[in-house]
């Protein structure tokens, strides 16, 4: 079972189906997936770019993107050894 297969087992409903379609380009390709449109905002849509943000917030969503790392990465750490990822 590879990590995208596991990942939709346990939370279908915030892991989007998608299609791997091969590479394009040289030297270096630019691989191409097809993905299903999840419901919802995204967060680079949701912030507004056009604000300066103060200090506290950038450290706010660094916190975020830290804390959603370290959620994939237990994620990951629970995939069999010997599974494909």
């Amino acid at each position: 079972m590879d990590i995208m297969t596991l990942a939709k087992a346990i939370l279908p409903q915030f892991v989007a189906s998608y299609k791997y379609h091969g590479t394009i380009g040289q030297p270096r390709p630019l691989h191409i997936y097809e993905m299903d449109k999840l419901p919802g905002t995204t967060y680079i849509m949701a912030r507004d770019l056009s604000v300066v943000q103060p200090p506290e917030a950038v450290l706010r969503q660094r916190s975020s993107v830290e804390d959603l790392a370290r959620c994939v990465q237990m994620l990951i750490a629970l995939i069999p050894a010997g599974t494909d990822r």
